[in-house]
């Protein structure tokens, strides 16, 4: 924004100029451009109708946000002048919360969009390697509980592509067991979860990514092994905003580049013509 100049004049009667006491000329603002692409803004709108959620796309070479979506939403105009008593109660009664804005502000459980991290900590701390072999009869029993597959004939022998390409619980349950909690926070902290990504949005929510150390500190209480399991499918206390798990998936589609200086919404530059094939990839993989 810009700050406005100030003419200080004295008139006659007939509205006449006839003195210029002191002028202040205005300071222009700068000028902005929305990294929003508009088609794919047109989409996720469209594909939103309806339904409560969010979607956000990303180009993750860039941090640039390309799509935000967050429904329920309420008309912004109303709030323009001085919002009317009737209108605010109607948004603020509304048990779907309107005005949370789940693009940044929604803490879910990544589920099994949360496996490749699994994965990378694992292969990153040599726990494992791309052949190590897991056989999935439909659960496997781990410190002393049996814990169920999606699927509950099972997936038979698998390796890590393989165990990807199926999601099989069993598979990450045992590696995120032999990888150990803490090992899996430290590399889901290095593609920002449990972290604000620095959008200039207000408001923005760091979501959790759980560990001992963090375990200690908002419960007192020491971390037990057997919850490693559950965050080994994206369960349990692991917590991330849509904003937060584009930007990790898409530094994994790019070959394990985060952008470390936050999300923009209001950047120049963004190049027109299609979407980058790397953005598409975060889209589909979240």
């Amino acid at each position: 924004m810009g700050v406005d100049g100030q003419r200080q004049v004295v008139v006659d009667n007939r509205g006449q100029v006839r003195q210029i006491i002191g002028n202040k000329p205005a300071i222009p603002g700068k000028d902005i451009q929305l990294s929003i692409d508009l088609d794919l803004q047109a989409v996720a709108e469209l594909a939103m109708d309806g339904r409560n959620g969010a979607v956000v796309a990303l180009d993750p070479r860039t941090g640039e946000v390309l799509a935000m979506v967050s429904r329920p939403t309420f008309d912004s105009n109303k709030f323009a002048v001085r919002i009317k008593a009737k209108d605010w109660k109607e948004i603020s009664d509304n048990p779907d919360h309107p005005m949370l804005n789940r693009a940044i502000q929604a803490q879910q459980a990544p589920g099994s969009t949360f496996k490749p991290f699994v994965a990378l900590a694992a292969l990153e701390t040599s726990t494992i390697d791309d052949k190590f072999q897991t056989h999935c009869p439909g659960g496997v029993s781990l410190y002393g509980h049996y814990y169920h597959c999606w699927e509950k004939t099972g997936h038979g022998t698998l390796s890590l592509h393989n165990g990807i390409v199926h999601s099989c619980d069993v598979y990450f349950y045992t590696i995120g067991s032999k990888t150990g909690i803490d090992n899996i926070a430290f590399y889901a902290d290095l593609a920002g979860m449990g972290h604000p990504t620095g959008i200039d949005l207000p408001h923005e929510v760091e979501g959790i990514m759980p560990s001992t150390r963090w375990k200690a500190r908002v419960f007192r209480q020491k971390w037990y092994a057997g919850e490693t399991i559950s965050v080994g499918i994206g369960q349990g206390a692991v917590a991330v905003t849509p904003l937060q798990l584009a930007r990790a998936i898409g530094g994994i589609a790019v070959g394990g580049v985060w952008n470390t200086r936050g999300c923009g919404l209001w950047l120049t530059g963004r190049a027109n013509g299609p979407t980058p094939r790397s953005a598409r990839m975060a889209i589909s993989s979240t």
